[in-house]
């Protein structure tokens, strides 16, 4: 299956990750503050690398978010927080891979690893929050079973919500 915003289509690719998924704790301060994901003519990555870069860290530390990461030996190309929305609901903050590890399968399985941490975590929802024009992230959702509706009032970004019950 692939997503079609628009005219183009985006299929993630059936490659697997040679990386190792792990816990990322404010101790990787580090390797967060040198993440890069930044892409030219894609806005929102610009974004997402600051606040991964500048935020992330923080967060980690004072508890207010968790995260895996994908690292290929001691580099992390990818990474996924999340926060908790109440008892039975989190939402990914961030869901990123790093420059030249794209087309990997890394953002898959950081998204499966958020998914099975919050089933064993006994989560009933996930939702993520993403640019109308990120095709790869819309198309990775939809592929693994997200139903994706516009966020209400916002036209430039899409809300995929995963239903773990």
């Amino acid at each position: 299956m692939c997503w079609s915003a628009r005219s183009t289509q985006t299929c993630s690719s059936e490659q697997q990750p040679t990386v190792e998924i792990r816990r990322v704790t404010a101790d990787d301060e580090l390797s967060l503050r040198q993440f890069t994901c930044r892409v030219i003519g894609e806005p929102w990555t610009q974004l997402v690398e600051e606040l991964i870069q500048q935020n992330l860290a923080f967060s980690l530390g004072v508890g207010e978010v968790d995260a895996v990461g994908a690292w290929d030996d001691e580099s992390l190309v990818g990474v996924a927080a999340w926060r908790s929305e109440g008892p039975s609901r989190r939402r990914v903050a961030v869901l990123a891979v790093a420059t030249g590890a794209k087309r990997r399968g890394i953002g898959r399985e950081l998204k499966l690893e958020v998914l099975d941490r919050a089933r064993r975590d006994g989560i009933e929802s996930v939702v993520s929050i993403v640019d109308w024009n990120n095709d790869a992230m819309l198309g990775l959702n939809y592929e693994i079973g997200a139903r994706i509706v516009h966020v209400p009032n916002d036209p430039g970004y899409m809300l995929c919500v995963f239903d773990l019950r």
